[in-house]
C-alpha cells in the first residue's frame, strides 16, 4: 500500500536558517492519518525549532523513542507537558542508566536523565506501549522493536556500559527504528542505528515483506567504525541500492563523503534542523 508522507527534522547537529542546532535528533513524521514524533533531541532546541516550523507538539499522536540515550530523550518533558493524549512507544530498557567510557575522556552519564525518566514514568500507563516486539502504528508505518543482531560485525558504535566501572557492556537492546511503506519501497528511519544498518534493514525487510529500499534517514553512528565494518556496510548499501540516504546527527562528515564516493547512483544529503522531506504517493 502506498501513502504520502512528510518528514520534518526538528533537532539535529546541523540547522538551516531560522533554526538552532544541537547534539541530538528529532523527526516529525506526518502521514494522512498520524503525526509521529521520532525522538525528542537533547531538550535544547525542540520547542524553538517546532515553533520555527509552525508545528504544534499538541497535535502529535505518537512519540516513538529510538533508544534511551539523553540526546534522543531530553525533550520528553516539553512534549508531554503540551500533549495529554499521545501514545508513547519505547523499549523497556530505554529507562536504564548507562554511561560512555572513552579512553581520553571522563566517564559520562548518557542515559535518560532522572528527571526525564520520572516524567515518563508518571505519564498514564494506558498511554504507554513499552514493547520489545514490532509495533504497527497503521498500514504504512511500523516500529521494529528489538532488532536481532544477526550480523555480529555490527557493534553498537561506541564504548557503552551499564556501569561506571565498565564491567557490564551495554548492548543497547532498546535500539529500534521506524519504517514507512511507500510506492517506491521502504523508507527506513533510524535514531543512532546502534544495531547496525544491515541488521536493522534486513529485519525490516523481513517484518514488512518488502525488499525494495527507497531511502534511509537518520543517525548511523559510523564515525569511529573500523575500515572492515565500513567496507561491509558499503557493500550492503550497494546491494540494497537505495534511491536516497540522508545521514544526520551521529553519522559524521567523513562518513557522508565515503557514502557519496561509494554510492554515486544514490542521492545523499546531510540532514539539518528545518529540513522537510516529501515522500510522494
Amino acid at each position: 500500500m502506498s501513502c504520502p508522507h512528510e518528514l520534518t527534522i526538528l533537532c539535529d547537529n546541523r540547522a538551516g536558517e531560522g533554526f538552532q542546532e544541537e547534539h541530538g535528533l528529532s523527526i516529525l513524521i506526518s502521514t494522512r492519518d498520524l503525526k509521529i514524533l521520532f525522538d525528542t533531541g537533547s531538550g535544547e532546541t525542540l520547542l524553538k525549532n517546532a515553533m520555527s516550523a509552525n508545528i504544534s507538539l499538541g497535535q502529535i499522536d505518537y512519540l516513538v523513542l529510538s533508544h534511551g540515550h539523553s540526546d534522543h530523550t531530553g525533550g520528553i518533558p516539553d512534549v508531554l507537558k503540551r500533549n495529554e493524549h499521545l501514545m508513547v512507544a519505547a523499549h523497556p530498557q530505554s529507562l536504564v542508566a548507562r554511561v560512555s567510557r572513552h579512553k581520553s575522556k571522563p566517564v559520562k552519564q548518557i542515559g535518560m536523565t532522572p528527571e526525564v525518566a520520572a516524567c515518563l514514568q508518571q505519564y498514564p500507563p494506558r498511554q504507554q506501549k513499552f514493547h520489545t516486539g514490532p509495533l504497527f502504528l497503521d498500514e504504512t508505518v511500523g516500529v521494529t522493536g528489538e532488532i536481532p543482531r544477526v550480523f555480529a560485525w555490527e557493534d553498537t558504535g561506541g564504548p557503552f556500559y551499564l556501569d561506571e566501572h565498565g564491567k557490564y557492556p551495554d548492548s543497547l537492546t532498546d535500539d529500534q527504528a521506524i519504517w514507512l511503506t511507500t510506492w517506491a519501497g521502504l523508507v527506513v528511519i533510524v535514531g543512532c542505528c546502534h544495531s547496525g544498518l544491515e541488521n536493522t534493514i534486513s529485519y525490516i525487510q523481513k517484518l514488512s515483506g518488502e525488499t525494495r529500499v527507497a531511502g534511509i534517514i537518520g543517525g548511523f553512528h559510523l564515525l569511529h567504525t573500523s575500515s572492515s565494518r565500513m567496507k561491509k556496510t558499503l557493500d550492503f548499501l550497494k546491494r540494497v541500492s537505495p534511491d536516497f540516504i540522508y545521514p544526520g546527527h551521529c553519522s559524521g562528515d567523513e562518513i557522508v563523503e565515503k557514502l557519496k564516493d561509494a554510492l554515486p547512483f544514490c542521492q545523499i544529503e546531510h540532514l539539518y534542523a528545518g529540513k522537510t522531506i516529501h515522500l510522494k504517493e
